[in-house]
């Protein structure tokens, strides 16, 4: 059979796309990096194990999250957060409920809320209470602190930037001395935003990597985002990292920006 030069390239051209399509509908929104970042010098079993998990944007308990919570059991992180868009209506909330029962109910736990919390009417309160059964406290401008490993870490836990109302002010009130002070805020531009407040790490959520990033070619950044996208960022000796979450909004689409679960030896 003659295959002309066209009938080649064109060829190629909608293999190309159908790969593309493949990767983006289903390849990278359903298959989880897990990224692990040693901020410790000592050794590893000294260190304290902390999971960020953001971005949910949970519509159902599926395999991909049965995974990483499988994953999560074997870990056996010291502390889990949780950065915000767990869930965009309160019709998710026992799909979230799912998610959570099946994580160790012993290790300490910390959420904030994220805009779709807001955007979407979760019913806050009911959302508090359910995090609360699983031994998960949900932090609107207040901190808490907890013992591992013979070190005191405080989690300082602000309002979404764009659908709440942070208040670091009130948020650090009397926080008192800690041997880590950890800042969870969905949104990465509160690192602009946050002053002169002291803390070692923040960690944030809200851009998804661009959810679409051709070759650093970003399309669309939500309010919020600042000058981050994903990873790390400095600022004097604060470090902030942007996680590119796991679920997808607006549209179900992930392309050059996998899903990832972030943990931290701190």
């Amino acid at each position: 059979m003659n295959i002309t030069r066209r009938k080649f390239i064109k060829g190629g051209l909608l293999a190309g796309l159908g790969l593309v399509l493949f990767d983006s509908f289903c390849f990278e929104r359903f298959f989880v990096d897990w990224n692990t970042h040693s901020l410790f010098n000592g050794k590893e079993e000294e260190a304290i194990r902390l999971v960020q998990l953001s971005d949910l944007h949970l519509k159902s308990f599926n395999y991909p999250l049965k995974m990483v919570v499988k994953k999560m059991v074997e870990k056996k992180p010291d502390v889990i957060v949780f950065t915000g868009d767990s869930v965009d209506d309160s019709d998710k909330l026992g799909e979230l409920e799912k998610l959570l029962k099946e994580l160790p109910l012993e290790t300490p736990k910390f959420a904030i809320l994220g805009n779709w919390e807001y955007w979407g009417k979760v019913d806050l309160d009911k959302l508090s209470v359910l995090y609360a059964k699983y031994n998960c406290q949900l932090l609107v401008n207040e901190h808490a602190r907890v013992s591992v490993k013979g070190r005191e870490l405080a989690f300082i836990g602000l309002d979404d930037l764009v659908g709440g109302t942070p208040d670091v002010s009130r948020a650090f009130q009397d926080l008192g001395h800690a041997d880590q002070r950890v800042v969870l805020a969905h949104c990465p531009e509160s690192f602009q935003e946050i002053g002169e407040v002291d803390f070692d790490l923040m960690l944030s959520g809200h851009t998804h990597g661009g959810q679409v990033n051709v070759l650093g070619w970003v399309p669309f950044k939500p309010v919020g985002s600042g000058a981050f996208l994903k990873g790390w960022y400095m600022q004097g000796d604060k470090r902030l990292y942007v996680s590119k979450g796991i679920g997808t909004s607006m549209i179900p689409v992930r392309f050059g920006a996998r899903a990832e679960v972030a943990e931290f030896l701190i």
